[in-house]
């Protein structure tokens, strides 16, 4: 009899809480789009500036002297990311990312009844908040203002940038872990090769490593980042990019796994992407 009131009470708890979130949303949204249509510039709100590169030596004849950088940061074009390594993001992080305006409500929705039915942790947070967080609100302390500021923010900057535009900031600005800044030097430094050589799997697992770079590391701690990577590669494959069984995605991680962290430094960078001196 007990376990029957402890169903009917958690149904309830469950139909509670959607009924809450279904009469809040209209109003939230309400609340992020209370302002003005023309969308202010977050360029000019303070944080979203252009990004850090290396600096790179280049003798009268072109070849290589040097390179100068605090961060491993490289800048690459959306246009040079392989579209499966964004079909890859898109599935692990923003399954509608081409479809919201910044927020995606529903995911909201969910991740609210998931916590409150099983504790779970976590937000929902979409492909453009993300890119807000690490750009505008990366030194605010996570509470319910900054969660607020981070959803109306994510809102003006897609009436700001395109969707193209948004990836491209999120593939550069975000940290991979050993020094690298952007997915053009996390390629470099975890499997040695150009972000546009990149296959599925290995864009699957730097998408996958960006939650946590040090956790997820892949020389320090491989049990736990082969993990990440098989749930990485499970959401690739549920979107429909690949055709694998789990033991099959269970093997392709570990066949992928970095052995090792490289820097190619004898390698000449693209010139209208770095910063670059030449010496007489």
């Amino acid at each position: 009899m007990w376990s029957l009131r402890l169903v009917v009470a958690v149904l309830l708890s469950a139909l509670l809480v959607s009924a809450l979130v279904v009469g809040m949303a209209p109003r939230v949204w309400g609340i992020l789009n209370s302002h003005e249509e023309t969308a202010i510039s977050l360029y000019k709100v303070g944080g979203f500036t252009g990004l850090a590169e290396r600096s790179v030596v280049y003798d009268a004849k072109g070849r290589q002297i040097g390179v100068f950088q605090a961060e491993n940061s490289q800048q690459t074009l959306i246009s040079e990311i392989p579209g499966h390594v964004v079909d890859a993001l898109l599935a692990i992080e923003d399954r509608n990312f081409r479809l919201h305006r910044g927020v995606d409500l529903r995911a909201v929705g969910r991740q609210v009844l998931a916590n409150v039915n099983d504790g779970a942790s976590g937000g929902a947070s979409t492909i453009t908040q993300q890119v807000v967080k690490n750009e505008l609100l990366a030194t605010l302390p996570r509470d319910g203002r900054y969660k607020l500021l981070q959803m109306r923010y994510a809102i003006l900057l897609e009436r700001e940038l395109s969707k193209d535009q948004i990836l491209e900031r999120w593939f550069n600005t975000n940290f991979y872990g050993y020094n690298a800044y952007g997915i053009k030097a996390a390629a470099e430094v975890y499997f040695g090769k150009d972000v546009k050589d990149l296959t599925i799997e290995e864009g699957a697992f730097l998408v996958g490593l960006v939650r946590a770079p040090s956790a997820y590391d892949p020389i320090n701690n491989r049990s736990l980042s082969l993990s990440r990577f098989v749930t990485a590669l499970t959401r690739v494959r549920d979107e429909g990019y690949l055709t694998l069984t789990d033991d099959q995605i269970v093997r392709r991680a570990a066949e992928n796994m970095p052995t090792g962290v490289r820097d190619r430094k004898s390698t000449r960078l693209n010139s209208s992407h770095s910063s670059v001196s030449r010496m007489p």
